[in-house]
């Protein structure tokens, strides 16, 4: 069993700190057990700090949502608590993430900026960066030939590994734009897990820079 996380963050990167928690248990088939979708009360109601978001332009699609239902306005204590409670019902073995030190750098700033503790995670999990894994997996040869016909790179010529991009691939849906909203995101990533354990190929997902990989496999490509 596995937690998925996936947080939007204010302030500057290094320093990162979460006011959207997304997260969803799963387990090697993508079957989704429980989910959940909050705004941290403590961050996301500082509207200086909402300023520097990188995504600051949703927070009228946040006031949305919060009226819908669709999200929940939680103290931070309380969404961790609430973390904590489910590794235990499910036994979760692993947290993973797109991106995953980012998203654990994000939690320990927020706790430590809340509790005046970086730690919140109650059990020592493994982890499992889902960005690496799917480098390690499915960005191969196939794919890096799809991306460049696709003309899915970034300025400087590599090849986009991103979890948009890689959706795209898999669904064959490439006019799909991530939402960069904690939920959402979650349950892409969900899918592309279930992608990676289909593979039945090893991997680490712990691959430190994991786009330079795809990298390895384009310029083989065009050599």
């Amino acid at each position: 069993m596995y937690l998925v996380l996936d947080t939007e963050t204010q302030g500057n990167f290094g320093n990162q700190i979460a006011y959207d928690i997304g997260f969803a248990i799963i387990d090697r088939e993508g079957r989704v057990y429980h989910s959940a979708h909050y705004l941290v009360k403590e961050t996301f109601s500082n509207l200086p700090a909402m300023a520097t978001a990188y995504y600051s332009e949703k927070f009228p699609e946040y006031i949305d949502r919060v009226y819908q239902q669709r999200i929940k306005p939680k103290k931070f204590t309380k969404i961790v608590r609430k973390i904590n409670e489910l590794v235990e019902t499910y036994n979760i073995s692993t947290i993973a993430a797109y991106n995953l030190p980012f998203d654990l750098a994000a939690m320990k700033n927020t706790a430590k900026l809340i509790t005046g503790n970086e730690e919140w995670l109650e059990e020592d999990l493994e982890t499992l960066d889902i960005w690496s894994a799917a480098c390690e997996t499915l960005c191969l040869k196939k794919y890096v030939k799809k991306m460049l016909k696709m003309g899915r790179v970034t300025e400087k010529g590599n090849v986009k590994t991103s979890a948009e991009t890689v959706f795209q691939y898999l669904t064959d849906d490439w006019g799909f734009v991530e939402e960069h909203m904690g939920l959402d995101d979650v349950l892409i990533e969900c899918q592309i897990l279930a992608a990676i354990f289909r593979q039945h190929k090893k991997f680490t997902g712990k691959v430190s820079q994991p786009w330079r990989l795809t990298k390895k496999v384009k310029d083989a490509i065009l050599k």
